[in-house]
């Protein structure tokens, strides 16, 4: 058994890394320890991210069926191997995301209906938009107060604050970059178009492994796409790569520049 621990609204600052330090030091302190059944789930605040605009929404879903292969991975942190119950309670998304895409011409404008699409359904899903649905629901009732909330629920657990930085970064900037004027629509689309879901199954183990073997040109692709820190870009192939055990950031740097 176990439990979890759930913190308050963080922003990217120092004072709130620095927190979720202390957090971590303090449950490692208390004999709290991390398994490989353990998951790290992230909340995203919507409001000024998405702002109830379905091309915003859109847009995010677009991004992470592109490069929502490299999460899985990236996600494993510490870990050699994903947690078990993975394909159970943070299913992949992309080959939903794509048939939607093929099959919902001009749903696409409407946000209601893209929040219930892939938020009604369950939970258990790599994004989660069941808040958004929720909160869409509920907004015709002015007395009650919403959770607008993208839940990111791919990563291991950790204790690590390193990790949790690196996951909290990647899946920020993810986001930020699909609702800003620099997101690529012709290159997304490409990408998703190449996506190999002919045979796939997500609930396969084996579809599963496959799909997240290693893609170094892809990493290299999206760390060019949505950092714009070196140090940020650095640890994010580092943990893909490598994990974070041992710092691998100079071997990344040789690796890039080569």
């Amino acid at each position: 058994m176990g439990d979890e621990v759930s913190s308050p609204v963080f922003n990217n600052n120092p004072k709130s890394w620095q927190a979720i330090k202390e957090m971590c030091d303090l449950l490692k302190s208390r004999g709290i320890y991390i398994t490989d059944k353990c998951a790290g789930h992230i909340h995203y605040g919507a409001q000024n991210l998405i702002d109830n605009n379905p091309e915003k929404l859109l847009n995010i879903l677009k991004m992470w069926a592109a490069y929502e292969s490299l999460f899985y991975k990236f996600g494993a942190g510490e870990f050699k191997k994903f947690r078990d119950s993975v394909l159970v309670y943070a299913k992949p998304v992309a080959k939903e995301i794509k048939k939607f895409l093929e099959n919902n011409q001009g749903n696409e404008r409407d946000y209601s209906f893209l929040v219930k699409y892939f938020g009604e359904r369950q939970k258990h899903k790599g994004i989660n938009l069941q808040n958004l649905y929720i909160a869409d629901y509920l907004r015709r009732l002015p007395t009650i107060n919403t959770i607008d909330t993208v839940e990111v629920r791919v990563p291991n657990g950790t204790l690590n604050p390193k990790i949790w930085q690196n996951n909290v970064r990647l899946f920020g900037n993810l986001f930020a970059h699909a609702v800003s004027a620099d997101f690529d629509k012709e290159k997304i689309t490409s990408l998703i178009r190449g996506l190999p879901f002919k045979n796939y199954n997500e609930n396969n183990l084996d579809d599963y492994i496959s799909y997240v073997t290693s893609n170094l040109p892809l990493a290299l692709d999206l760390a060019d796409t949505i950092f714009t820190d070196e140090n940020d870009k650095y640890s994010f192939l580092a943990q893909y790569l490598y994990g974070v055990n041992e710092p691998k950031e100079e071997k990344v740097k040789t690796l890039v520049n080569h």
